[in-house]
């Protein structure tokens, strides 16, 4: 989180087409939010700490893994969880679906063999994207290729580039 822009996200341009699944469709430009980094429970408690709290970041880490941990818990007890106005937490089940038939596979024969997992879905709340939308700033930043593609140009201008005959260019771009 150093060194980086709190308040503005940062934003790419992404090409689609304009009739999606077209593939004769003419493309068009969109912005796409680009993640600087994932925060975990460490970092989330350092930055809590630094806001005007009592509490120690190790204090506040403790208490968001007993979050995470209580949140799975009534999750598999088939509560769902509101963080008042950030999100909702709930779980759906992915299970095979059997067709009825008449005089079998009545909906009492359905049996938990049947389920093959749980899903953790997230509802977000309307105070929190509310905020989101409100006086909220962005950034332009290269795409991650072309990140990539500067990143590489840059360790060649420094090490310089070896041709097909083995010229090396100094790390001046010209080779003899």
């Amino acid at each position: 989180m150093a060194n980086k822009t709190i308040g503005s996200i940062p934003y790419s341009i992404g090409y689609i087409p304009i009739v999606p699944g077209d593939p004769e469709s003419a493309l068009g430009v969109h912005a796409v939010a680009q993640v600087r980094e994932t925060i975990g429970l460490r970092l989330l408690a350092k930055h809590m700490s630094e806001h005007n709290t009592v509490f120690s970041q190790g204090t506040i880490s403790g208490v968001l893994a007993d979050m995470v941990s209580c949140i799975v818990e009534l999750l598999k007890s088939g509560y769902s969880v509101d963080l008042d106005g950030l999100c909702r937490f709930y779980s759906t089940i992915s299970s095979e679906t059997v067709a009825l038939t008449e005089g079998e596979n009545k909906p009492t024969d359905y049996s938990m063999a049947k389920i093959k997992g749980v899903n953790l879905r997230v509802a977000v709340g309307e105070e929190a994207n509310s905020a989101l939308n409100t006086d909220t700033e962005f950034e332009y930043v290269m795409t991650r290729k072309e990140q990539a593609e500067a990143k590489k140009a840059a360790k060649e201008n420094i090490f310089g580039t070896v041709d097909a005959n083995g010229n090396d260019d100094g790390g001046d771009g010209v080779t003899e």
